[in-house]
């Protein structure tokens, strides 16, 4: 990895420990895309670092550019990236759906004023 200063380090960031707590701002696929992109965020105000991904898919570019969590979507604004799409997530299931809701409504709706009034009607004579 490059830090900016001539020393690469693969893997590490700045200070010799592991990258956790960064997040990858974008994706490239030269070196060169990659610090140039560091420079233009280090320009804007936000600590980047850039880094080799070991083994790549395929279809993933294997330099990365790594910023702090919280600054990740300024750093992709000032880089003009859109975030990637994230998945949607599974709809946990709440229990009742609007359709029981809806259906026990419309049963309490027919079935309490019937209720009613044959309660009514053998109270007072039927």
């Amino acid at each position: 990895m490059s830090d900016g200063s001539g020393n690469d380090s693969e893997g590490h960031g700045l200070d010799g420990h592991d990258n956790e707590g960064f997040a990858v701002a974008v994706r490239y696929p030269t070196e060169r895309l990659a610090r140039q992109a560091v420079e233009s965020l280090t320009i804007h105000g936000i600590g980047a670092l850039n880094d080799v991904l070991e083994s790549p898919t395929p279809d993933e570019a294997r330099f990365v550019v790594l910023v702090v969590p919280d600054d990740l979507d300024r750093a992709r604004e000032v880089l003009g990236v859109e975030a990637p799409p994230v998945p949607d997530a599974p709809v946990a299931s709440r229990g009742w759906s609007n359709m029981t809701v809806l259906l026990i409504f419309a049963a309490a709706m027919i079935l309490v004023p019937l209720v009613a009034f044959y309660v009514s009607y053998k109270l007072f004579g039927g």
